[in-house]
């Protein structure tokens, strides 16, 4: 935490894993994110799987044994770090969780951060999804809204709109109609995600995070789930069962906070993210494109919008991380002040989201939300 006297605005959590790929984004990562007095950054790992990492700014959580792997790893890791985080005295304004292949830059992000009032998010904002609470998975997927949730609505009623009039609609309708979904909702992209004291603080308040951390480790993986895809059965061991599945928690978190602030105002503050695009063709002797770049073949890129980014995602090989440190362009864009006619409020169906207020969107991004 700020040592110089400095009050803590905004704590970021960087989710990563013990590995030392994973080792070497961090150190770049260390030596390549912008300081300011007022964030603090940590790298959140496992208590019981960590290496050997021995830096200051390393958060070891306590996670369920058995349970670092991919399927549950970040989701426990995010749950523990939020409830470290609303828990710290004094609070910080501000919490975000970040992944360890992303870069941003925290004095941006903070004075983004820092003009908003009352309850928000911020994230990138364009997909929609409805969750399953039994199985815990994510379904119903849209990049248009909740287009594909009132087309389905409208297809059920036009066959009748009974249970058997349901199970005769094709399966990609039936997805969005399975019994107890929640949603729609329009969620955060995990790769940086940030949300106001009072908001972390209402999600994490949640009776449901602790008793669906306990399902998700202990029961839901000897159980038998219908799946709100395709209605096949879904038996412990298959390879399509929730539990052999990665847990987003980023789709997660997106339905706790539709049921956190369903009755209050709420922003939604968009942050543009561009992700590395696959380099040309490696030339014949290198084995990958990536590979073929670091010898001075095809260059490494990241896609430049027309709009100011403000995440860099899709960084896993170090090599694109440094690369990445040696474009002053792509550094500048992360910089790149967001002027006021690149935001305009759009209406979010109260149906939806009940007492949203409004939601902050680059004009490239109007169509992101219906």
């Amino acid at each position: 935490m700020p040592t110089d006297g400095a009050v803590l605005e905004l704590l970021v959590g960087v989710m990563s894993y013990a590995s030392p790929l994973a080792f070497a984004r961090r150190e770049l990562l260390r030596s390549m994110l912008r300081p300011d007095p007022a964030v603090a950054v940590r790298f959140v790992l496992a208590r019981s799987a960590l290496d050997a990492d021995a830096g200051a700014d390393v958060l070891p959580i306590a996670i369920a044994p058995n349970c670092t792997g991919r399927s549950l790893g970040t989701y426990l890791l995010n749950n523990g770090f939020f409830r470290y985080a609303v828990a710290l005295r004094p609070a910080p304004r501000f919490i975000a969780r970040a992944d360890d292949d992303a870069f941003f830059d925290p004095p941006t992000v903070l004075a983004e951060l820092r003009l908003l009032d009352g309850g928000f998010a911020y994230g990138q904002f364009k997909e929609w999804q409805m969750w399953d609470p039994g199985s815990m998975m994510g379904v119903c997927w849209s990049n248009t809204g909740a287009e594909r949730w009132y087309k389905a609505r409208q297809s059920l009623s036009g066959a009748g709109g009974t249970e058997s009039s349901r199970a005769a609609l094709p399966r990609h309708v039936r997805e969005c109609l399975a019994p107890g979904l929640e949603g729609p909702f329009v969620f955060a992209k995990g790769p940086l995600v940030a949300y106001s004291l009072d908001v972390a603080a209402a999600i994490v308040a949640l009776p449901r995070l602790a008793s669906d951390e306990a399902r998700a480790v202990y029961t839901r993986p000897t159980r038998t789930f219908v799946s709100p895809i395709n209605g096949k059965a879904l038996r412990p061991h298959s390879r399509l069962h929730p539990s052999a599945l990665p847990l987003y928690d980023d789709v997660y978190f997106g339905a706790l906070l539709q049921r956190a602030m369903g009755a209050r105002d709420l922003t939604l503050l968009q942050a543009n993210m561009d992700e590395w695009v696959k380099p040309p063709a490696a030339p014949a002797g290198a084995r990958t494109a990536d590979a073929a770049a670091a010898a001075g073949g095809a260059p490494l890129r990241l896609r430049i919008s027309g709009h100011p980014p403000r995440i860099y995602h899709k960084l896993k090989q170090p090599r694109r991380l440094q690369w990445l440190n040696g474009s002053e362009a792509h550094l500048a864009a992360l910089r790149r002040s967001r002027h006021a006619q690149h935001r305009q409020h759009v209406a979010v169906p109260r149906t939806l989201l009940r007492r949203v207020a409004n939601v902050l969107l680059s004009r490239e991004c109007d169509d992101c939300v219906d």
